[in-house]
């Protein structure tokens, strides 16, 4: 395995939606349970902001240290190093990629690829699983791939059609629910307080409002790239 290209090119995020960590988004931040907590301060963590999340693994401020990707799946799985950067090239895409053979062919990935929450967002899971698919590698191993995959092998077009077409009818329901909802002034707004009765707290409003913002975001932010990808112009 080339591990050099492994560690390189392999992004914590994506070990983190491989794994179905639990983790929290903030803005452009995203932030784990430390996964080393326990073995470091002698008690887990229970507070979702010690550890943010970084491109090659995450830092805790509780134990100011920062811990590589690969680290951070030994600690998490409790793990051998050998199995932590066979979990990061499944990651990525497959083990394959990264056998260190020239002659190995590689897979045919596709270039833009949702994350668990992005999926999530845009309403493709569960259909659209983490564990739809199971296949056979060329080694004998058999692996989890995830159903988007297996539709971009079969369809590139129907691949990207189908985000982008996701992605624009989930912002017009959170375009529609903000404009609606997320507000005391907001003409449907009773109805949030006729459903909560006494658990009602006008912070709902203003949780309401950030959340659909930010879903309305991350649609605007599909429909761009993966539009883009769809048709690329051609180069001059």
């Amino acid at each position: 395995m080339d591990r050099k290209r492994l560690i390189e090119e392999c992004d914590a995020q994506s070990v983190v939606d491989y794994l179905q960590m639990e983790c929290q988004h903030r803005g452009r931040y995203t932030f784990i349970l430390c996964p080393g907590h326990e073995a470091r301060l002698g008690r887990p963590d229970t507070k979702m902001g010690n550890a943010i999340l970084k491109k090659n693994g995450y830092y805790c401020y509780a134990c100011s240290i920062f811990v590589t990707t690969h680290d951070m799946i030994m600690e998490y799985l409790d793990c051998s190093s050998d199995e932590a950067y066979r979990i990061m090239a499944e990651a990525m895409g497959g083990v394959e990629l990264y056998a260190g053979d020239s002659k190995t062919p590689a897979l045919n990935l596709p270039k833009y690829r949702l994350t668990q929450e992005e999926c999530a967002v845009i309403g493709l899971y569960p259909k659209f699983s983490p564990t739809i698919a199971t296949v056979q590698t060329t080694g004998g191993e058999k692996h989890i791939q995830d159903g988007l995959y297996i539709l971009w092998q079969r369809n590139p077009d129907a691949y990207f059609g189908l985000i982008v077409k996701r992605a624009k009818e989930m912002r017009k329901k959170y375009q529609y629910l903000k404009t609606h909802y997320a507000s005391a002034k907001a003409d449907l707004a009773y109805q949030i307080y006729d459903i909560l009765g006494e658990c009602f707290d006008h912070s709902v409003y203003k949780t309401m409002d950030r959340v659909l913002a930010e879903r309305i975001e991350i649609c605007n932010k599909i429909i761009t790239i993966f539009s883009k990808a769809r048709n690329p112009k051609p180069a001059k």
